[in-house]
């Protein structure tokens, strides 16, 4: 798409270079209406080339941009949802523009940290090489028989199987859960009451198994389940660090287990070792059920809210492919990301995480979906999302196995983007909401698995008898490492790296809940009851456990100083230390601390900041806008136009650009940015323009700091003339978009040279009315569709050519949120090109400039802008004027004093002559400006201006104001006035009231003005004034006009009356005659109808009469009538009959 942009704007350039002459103009363009986007919200920025003009022979007096928005596509967004960005975006987003200049540099400077180490915020970091441990202390039973048992032994299983592994080789943690049924117990000769020990038969082997646990649970099941694995419930009645050998095992327990005789029971038993364990078998029985399972050797993932597991090479699943993810989740940190993958663009991305509030939740970008169970309760949980189909309400979550119902849904279309973006990630994922606590088990499928499938495999550990098996895309169990590498499970060799740390954390034996496999297999066991003189002994019993190290790693810079390439940040150390501090024993079972060890430190590590420079192509901000609040926004077929003068950047609009629209608001409306090159000689040559430091949202800490925006050293172009600054700031946040707060410029330290308040404070009188939100409110240096303050600052008198200028910006404290979007350019000057220039810039009325429509009549003085471009001080100035094509220029000598590049608003006098040429449509007003000072004016191409305006409507003159005041009915006024002043007036109004007042006004021109004091008219929908109205009806209570009541702080409604004509004469309804042609060239017929009139006048749209003439009974029905010498426009024939009067308008052309 650019290179077909690029290829037409260079054949268009190619031709428009024909126009080379003075006062000439090239029309470069960018962007149009047709571009946007999808016509939706899309992350990325616009993004165009465009080729400016290159021929060095050609110089220009200035350039103007163009800048247009209309809602997309024409449409009006409707205050529906899923329409609210139909036509203009619901939000205000700033929507900045910018020109990248390749040949230019843009640096930041920037800090580094010299040391980064994980889970430690200080600057002083005392360290240890050799491990830190926290220590655990049990309180194992030994329980002793004094002298020979007297008891019952009962066993179950009598097969002679002798590979029963209840101690598995080369394991470190297992659980092994085996039930028997109240039948084999009784069968054996178990009796209801105490069951006081175990005996198990060792066939061969011997085996350590420390922290040996032993808990039993009576229970109604019937088999072991492991969908429903029985988790809760045990009594434990044997603990201690055990020896297992050959031969026959007994398992004194330390307290009995009461057994009620009618119940099923499960035996469980459990280990922790921190050595593999040696091979043991024991005797046992091969069942036709499934009477036992186990776990053994299960790790999770350890996350600490900076480190994260990403993919090799795997992107993920794209597009709508049906999809669902699988964990095992533990934390008590809500708002953090479980796994993500995609590009954070509208519908692109795949977000699964937690929700602030702790829940379930899916983002796509635009959208989302969350449910109610709360999860950051530090206890395991097993989570999923499922997706099939098109849209975010197509997605599923499920919490230990259940879906989640009353979900809270914002949908969108997805259309995960695998082609961009990140490669799959656990944790962290694409907003950098890094995990922090423990994950276990990522499954990950293309396929919507049901509930049942869900639940069923959620304790299971995975394997090829999965209904879904074949759909299994990613597993990561984390039960092992290679070469420190996570390892899929999947067979597709989507294998993943760990970043910044992080290690697998094993389950102690009595912990595992999880990853049970079936068993046929149980061992033959001897049920104890008896009864018995125990001697129970507590053994103290230390568990250590390593802790966490510190990932550290070290940083170097490496300057790149002079080049457009960033100073390098160089890794030189990345190792794992430990903080030294104390070693501590904590109680096992409650936590409590026990014993404290002081650990002296081997070394400490400084943290302190490295200063570097990052560099990047020069990124000029030529427009800094805010888009409308678009709700019932109606910006027309044609959009509105703002013009801005971009003379200052025309060094760098030359040859190839890089054009791009960013903030936010890039997407919001259809946008046509045209740039105009005005052949000529401008007041002086802009030199150059550099941005002072690179355009940025920085908080008001970091800026008060110097962190963004330090002083700067330039050194000044030595061939300058003159300096300045120019400043576009917008403050943001709660605080810094609405306290007005003042910003300074510094050349050289010492005073602050300039200083002023980044507020705008006419919102309510913006053009672009009214906005579907708060467009009234007054902000830091923005209004919701407009273009943001630029601040002016000659630095002339303060630097000297050729050398260094120190140049700081900086800003009054502030509190809260503040934030500021800082623009800062340095434009260089050279000397004037003219002693004695004026030009015209700009018509405010009458115009149909977007900028001026507030305050657009014609019923006054127009007004026109003025500036002095000549090095002689401006004192007078002869101004002509003129409507359309007249002939006779009216003229007006201005007298004042503007000093080189000062401007001054004008207002001419207006006579009626002035306005005898109007058409009823296509206008034009024409200024020429001449003799400044009384001499000759330099250069005549800046003299001329002309503006496009419609005239008004013609009211009759007797009407009737309805006006209904809201609850704050004293903030609303409104008055009529003409040339001569006010004409009628009413204010001082009461709340809640109905006025009705007749009008009645002779010949002329008028301006009606409604002003409400608060600026928020007669409705808005964010206060509790209410609402009002105003109308404007005829005396037969015909509606003339309805005003808009969400004006803010004030309405201008111009009309005229019987001016040239009766509003009666206007909008006559019978007509008995016909006029033809029309349009004429000044020659034209009248056929009457059966009664002939008395009288033909004809006039101009002034009411000056060009014709008249008697017309006797008897007359011919046709009467010919010539003007040919009549100046081109709009004519009114009037038919005058008896107690009639007709009325036709004709135009001549």
């Amino acid at each position: 798409m650019k290179t077909i942009t690029l290829s037409i704007l260079i054949v268009l350039f190619s031709l428009l270079l024909k126009a080379q002459s003075p006062g000439d103009t090239i029309l470069i363009h960018s962007f149009n209406y047709n571009q946007t986007y999808g016509h939706v919200w899309d992350g990325t920025i616009r993004d165009t080339a465009i080729m400016f003009p290159t021929n060095s022979s050609i110089s220009y007096e200035k350039v103007l941009m163009y800048y247009s928005i209309r809602c997309k596509d024409a449409l009006v967004s409707p205050p529906i949802s899923g329409q609210t960005n139909k036509g203009c975006g619901e939000w205000d987003y700033s929507c900045n523009t910018y020109i990248h200049d390749s040949t230019r540099v843009d640096s930041f400077y920037s800090k580094h940290t010299n040391f980064s180490i994980s889970n430690f915020s200080g600057l002083s970091f005392d360290y240890v090489v050799n491990p830190m441990n926290s220590y655990y202390q049990y309180i194992q039973k030994d329980a002793v028989v004094n002298g020979i048992p007297v008891d019952t032994q009962s066993t179950v299983g009598s097969g002679a199987a002798s590979n029963v592994e209840l101690i598995a080789s080369g394991t470190y943690n297992a659980k092994r859960q085996y039930l028997f049924s109240v039948a084999e117990l009784l069968a054996a000769g178990a009796s209801v009451g105490n069951i006081d020990g175990i005996s198990l038969n060792s066939l061969s082997g011997s085996a350590d198994a420390r922290f040996f646990k032993l808990s039993v649970k009576q229970t109604t099941d019937t088999i072991i389940d492991i969908e429903n694995p029985n988790n809760t419930g045990f009594t434990e009645v044997y603990f201690h660090n055990t020896n297992l050998q050959s031969g026959i095992n007994t398992l004194q327990f330390y307290t009995p287990f009461a057994w009620d005789g009618v119940s099923n029971i499960i035996v469980e038993y459990s280990y922790y070792n921190t050595q593999a364990a040696t091979s043991i078998s024991f005797e046992g029985s091969s069942l036709s059920q499934n009477m036992g399972m186990l776990s053994a050797d299960d790790n999770s993932f350890t996350f600490n809210g900076v480190n994260y597991i990403e993919t090799d090479n795997y992107k993920g699943i794209a597009g709508t492919t049906s999809r669902t993810v699988e964990a095992w989740i533990k934390t008590s940190i809500a708002d953090k990301e479980i796994v993500s993958w995609g590009n954070n663009q509208g519908g692109k991305k795949w977000v699964f995480r937690l929700n602030g509030n702790g829940a379930l939740r899916v983002e796509v970008n635009g959208g989302y979906t969350y449910g109610s169970t709360i999860l950051h309760d530090n206890q395991w949980h097993h989570v999923a999302c499922t997706f099939q189909g098109n849209d975010v309400n197509d997605i599923k979550l499920y919490v230990d196995g259940v879906m989640e119902t009353g979900l809270t849904i914002a949908n969108t279309t997805i259309n995960t983007d695998t082609a961009g973006g990140i490669n799959l990630r656990i944790s962290r994922g694409i907003n950098n909401r890094y995990w922090d606590g423990l994950i276990d088990e990522v499954r990950f499928w293309d396929v919507e698995l049901t509930e049942s499938e869900i639940h069923k495999w959620m304790y299971a550990s995975l394997d090829s008898s999965h209904p879904q098996y074949s759909n299994l895309q990613l597993y990561y169990d984390f039960d092992n490492l290679q070469n420190g590498n996570i390892i899929d499970k999947s067979g597709n060799n989507r294998n993943a790296h760990t970043i910044d740390g992080g290690g697998l954390n094993p389950f102690k034996g009595f912990e595992l809940f999880k990853s049970w496999e079936s068993t046929l297999e149980r061992p033959n066991t001897t049920f104890l009851q008896g009864n018995y003189s125990l001697t129970i002994t507590n053994d103290t019993i230390l568990d250590t456990v390593q802790l966490a190290p510190h990932n550290v790693k070290e940083y170097q810079v490496v300057n790149n100083y002079a080049t457009i390439y960033s100073d390098e940040i160089v890794q030189i150390l990345d190792t794992s230390l430990w903080q030294a501090a104390n070693e501590i024993t904590y109680d096992a079972i409650t936590g409590a601390v026990l014993n404290t060890q002081s650990i002296t430190a081997d070394g400490t590590l400084s943290i302190m900041d490295l200063v570097y420079t990052r560099r990047a192509p020069m990124k000029f901000e030529i427009m800094s806008f805010v888009t409308p609040y678009g709700i019932n926004l109606d910006l027309g077929q044609d959009g509105k136009t703002f013009t801005f003068d971009v003379t200052d950047f025309m060094p760098m609009l030359k040859g190839d650009k890089r054009m791009t629209v960013e903030g936010g608001g890039q997407w919001q409306e259809d946008m046509d940015i045209t740039f105009a090159f005005i052949v000529g000689t401008p007041p002086r040559d802009v030199l150059n323009i550099q941005q002072l430091w690179p355009v940025s949202s920085k908080s008001n800490a970091d800026i008060l700091s110097d962190k963004a925006f330090e002083p700067r050293d330039l050194m000044l172009d030595a061939n300058a003339k003159f300096f300045k600054i120019r400043s576009s700031i917008t403050g943001h946040g709660q605080e810094g978009e609405f306290i007005a707060r003042n910003h300074h410029l510094n050349i050289a330290g010492g005073s602050n040279e300039f200083s002023w308040q980044v507020w705008k404070d006419d919102c309510a009188t913006n053009p672009i009315y009214p906005q579907g939100g708060t467009w009234i409110y007054d902000r830091a240096g923005w209004c919701p569709g407009a273009a943001t303050n630029i601040e002016q600052s000659d630095i002339t008198q303060y630097v000297t050519p050729g050398q260094i200028a120190n140049i700081d910006y900086g800003m009054a404290n502030a509190s809260g949120t503040s934030k500021y979007w800082v623009n800062n350019q340095l434009v260089t000057y050279g000397d004037n090109n003219f002693t004695l220039d004026a030009a015209v810039v700009d018509i405010l009325t009458p115009t149909s400039k977007v900028e001026h429509a507030r305050e657009n009549y014609i019923c006054s003085s127009p007004t026109i802008m003025i500036k002095n471009t000549g090095a002689t001080a401006l004192t007078s100035l002869v101004v002509e004027y003129w409507v359309n094509n007249a002939s006779n220029r009216q003229s007006f000598t201005w007298n004042g004093l503007l000093t080189f590049d000062e401007t001054t608003e004008v207002s001419l006098p207006a006579n009626d002559g002035l306005w005898s040429s109007l058409h009823p449509s296509g206008n034009k007003f024409h200024v020429e400006i001449k003799s400044p000072n009384g001499g000759n004016d330099e250069y005549l191409f800046n003299n001329t201006y002309n503006s496009k305006f419609e005239i008004p409507d013609v009211l009759p003159d007797e009407f009737i104001i309805q006006f209904r005041t809201n609850y704050a009915g004293n903030e609303t006024s409104y008055r009529i006035s003409n040339s001569t002043g006010v004409v009628f007036e009413k204010n001082n109004l009461t709340a809640t009231t109905y006025y009705r007042d007749t009008v009645h006004l002779g010949v002329g021109c008028y301006k009606m003005e409604i002003i409400d004091t608060d600026g928020d008219g007669l409705k808005f929908f964010a206060n509790n004034d209410g609402s009002g109205f105003i109308r404007l009806r005829s005396l037969s209570n015909a509606t003339l006009m309805n005003f808009q009541p969400d004006f803010g702080s004030s309405l201008i409604y111009n009309f005229t009356v019987n001016y040239p004509l009766s509003y009666e004469q206007m909008y006559a309804m019978t007509k008995t005659a016909e006029v033809y042609p029309n349009p004429n060239n000044g020659s034209f017929n009248i056929k009457f109808g059966d009664i002939t009139p008395n009288k033909i006048i004809v006039s101009d749209m002034l009411g000056k009469l060009v014709y008249e003439k008697n017309i006797a009974n008897n007359y011919d029905r046709t009467l010919k009538i010539d003007l040919l010498d009549g100046a081109k426009g709009v004519y009114i024939v009037q038919l005058q009959f008896d107690g009639k009067v007709e009325q036709y308008k004709i135009i001549i052309d």
